[in-house]
């Protein structure tokens, strides 16, 4: 009798050998805290309280006010559930997840891994909601040594799969984020929960069912929502597992495998290989933001700053600012002068005004009425910004090369006295060529506290504390500190 196309992509799954299936299902499960060593879990430390950092800074945003109230509409109570900032509130491990992935985003702060968007905000947030203590099913607390195994397996993930998918599944417009980012988040719960081979193929494959995030959305509150659905993919395919709720247990090898429809002709497969090597958090390691913008705007940011530091300069000097960037940076941008706080963190423009006016862009840039200000209207109309093949001489047209990477951004200034003032940067203050140090990693944790209405003093206690996650008895003992006042 002859099989139906069904039939036979079901026996490709059951008989033939799922390499790429195996090969990651394997690294879940068979990795250990040994195997990992010790530096590179020691490099996982700085963007698991950088992430911290960034969450509480959500509460303060437009999308933390939406959170908030979505937090409230699900609450268990006050002292049951699932640990999110949001004073007075305990929720089920799927909604912690999704809050906290989305207030991890909600100001583009959070880190960023070049061509494979914003792995952290969606790997912590769903080992935070999923192994919360406060849960019935969790018996014993989560350590910092069993989070940095976890989440140090799960960032790898993460960047692998994104490289999987390939550069086009990006440029077509999904958001790396939330399609990479939703298996990340399921292999580390999957990880940190000891599951077997079978629970863990399974988790994948009701994962692949669930991946989303659409590139229209940007500049808009959904796009950091699409860190939170992918956190709580993670936590609610293996819930489901757990369960005994079914799925392919191969949905990377094949047609109509995952690959085959989201990586539109340019998957790479190798990738799987290499589950296990050189890990991700070291190479090409991840960059912890310095501003609180879109990436691609940050080289634009610091050749600016660098410039009206350098030979301070006023707004009143400047006759005109002209940016060049390698083609395909603007892309994703606001073209038009943002109307609001959030349109401002994706107008390169806007950004490059801020650095002008304010000689810095932090938190408080991005409220509608700092969009609004007259004097940033008036540097708008002077700022000019265009891609040119010259910014990027290696891939003039950007076919290999994801927005933010490769090349260099230019900045011309003409002052009002015909001055001209030029500054290329390649990498900015933040990047893996300039990571952030400690103390600068800790200003900006407690900056990112008092934003979202957190004690600094307490914020500090607690950053102090999670420097040496590796030593910490209970996560989420510490975090359950960190609550708005008020």
């Amino acid at each position: 009798m002859k099989m139906s196309t069904v039939d036979m992509l079901d026996k490709v799954q059951t008989d033939a050998p799922s390499s790429a299936t195996d090969l990651l299902v394997s690294y879940v499960t068979d990795s250990t805290y040994e195997s990992m060593g010790s530096s590179v879990l020691e490099a996982a430390v700085r963007p698991i309280v950088d992430t911290v950092g960034v969450i509480l800074a959500g509460l303060g945003s437009e999308v933390g006010q939406g959170m908030t109230e979505y937090a409230r509409k699900q609450t268990l109570g006050a002292q049951k559930g699932a640990w999110t900032p949001v004073k007075g509130v305990g929720v089920s491990a799927e909604v912690a997840a999704c809050i906290n992935g989305a207030l991890a985003h909600s100001l583009d702060y959070d880190d960023t891994v070049l061509g494979a968007g914003h792995p952290s905000g969606v790997v912590l947030t769903a080992l935070l909601a999923a192994c919360d203590p406060a849960l019935p099913a969790n018996k014993t607390p989560l350590t910092g040594r069993k989070l940095l195994q976890a989440f140090t397996l799960g960032f790898d993930v993460h960047v692998k799969m994104a490289r999987a998918l390939g550069l086009k599944h990006y440029k077509h417009g999904w958001h790396t984020t939330s399609t990479a980012g939703a298996f990340a988040a399921t292999a580390a719960v999957a990880h940190a929960r000891g599951y077997d081979r079978e629970k863990t193929a399974i988790a994948l494959g009701m994962t692949a069912s669930m991946i989303s995030g659409i590139q229209r959305n940007f500049g808009t509150a959904t796009k950091p929502l699409h860190s939170g659905l992918a956190a709580r993919a993670g936590v609610m395919a293996c819930d489901l597992s757990e369960v005994g709720y079914t799925a392919s247990s191969n949905v990377f090898d094949g047609p109509r495998s995952v690959l085959d429809m989201y990586g539109l002709g340019e998957k790479d497969m190798s990738q799987f290989e290499k589950l296990g090597g050189t890990h991700a958090i070291v190479d090409p390691g991840v960059a912890l933001k310095r501003f609180p913008a879109c990436y691609t705007t940050h080289r634009a940011i610091q050749a600016t700053l660098n410039l009206c530091n350098k030979h301070d300069l006023k707004p009143e000097q400047i006759k005109s600012v002209r940016g060049y960037t390698p083609v395909g940076a603007l892309m994703y941008l606001v073209k038009h002068p943002p109307r609001t706080g959030l349109e401002g963190k994706f107008s390169v423009e806007y950004l490059v005004a801020c650095a002008v006016q304010d000689r810095d862009v932090g938190l408080n840039s991005f409220s509608d009425g700092a969009v609004l200000r007259p004097g940033i209207k008036d540097l708008l109309k002077r700022i000019e910004v265009t891609e040119e093949e010259w910014c990027r001489p290696d891939d003039p047209q950007g076919l290999r090369s994801s927005p933010a990477t490769g090349g260099f951004i230019e900045v011309h200034i003409t002052t009002t006295d015909g001055t001209k003032l030029v500054e290329k940067v390649f990498s900015p203050e933040g990047s893996v060529e300039f990571p952030l140090t400690w103390d600068g990693l800790g200003q900006k944790f407690v900056d990112c506290a008092i934003f979202g209405g957190v004690n600094p003093k307490v914020a500090k206690e607690v950053f102090d504390a999670l420097r040496n996650l590796q030593s910490v008895p209970d996560v989420h003992a510490l975090l359950r500190k960190l609550i708005p006042e008020g």
